[in-house]
């Protein structure tokens, strides 16, 4: 939001959300992430948030891909999770949150 306040523009911090929604009867994995940046700094240590619902399971198995690559294979529960890593390569970067057939594509610019 932005106002102008005595000739001046003023903006508001910036908050995004993404909301997980369980039906009844959808038996399907859910994946979020409040991550939103377009491009990080090289060399930054950038963490990445999410949240991973499995309704079978109080926990998934998922594996974290950057441009392709695994680097991480972990058993995660419902709560919120992080992954950081240091954004040595510049570029564009496609980061992968994978649990079984289901993923969260978060694409970004280094």
């Amino acid at each position: 939001m932005t106002a102008t306040i005595n000739g001046s523009t003023v903006t508001s911090n910036e908050l995004y959300y993404e909301f997980m929604s369980i039906v009844p009867g959808v038996n399907r994995v859910l994946i979020s992430s409040s991550f939103n940046k377009t491009s990080v700094n090289q060399y930054d240590s950038v963490p990445i948030p999410f949240y991973v619902y499995n309704p079978n399971s109080f926990y998934a198995n998922i594996t974290i891909s950057i441009g392709g690559t695994i680097v991480s294979v972990q058993t995660v529960d419902r709560t919120e999770q992080t992954y950081t890593f240091i954004a040595e390569e510049s570029g564009s970067v496609s980061f992968v949150i994978a649990c079984g057939n289901v993923s969260k594509v978060i694409n970004f610019t280094v």
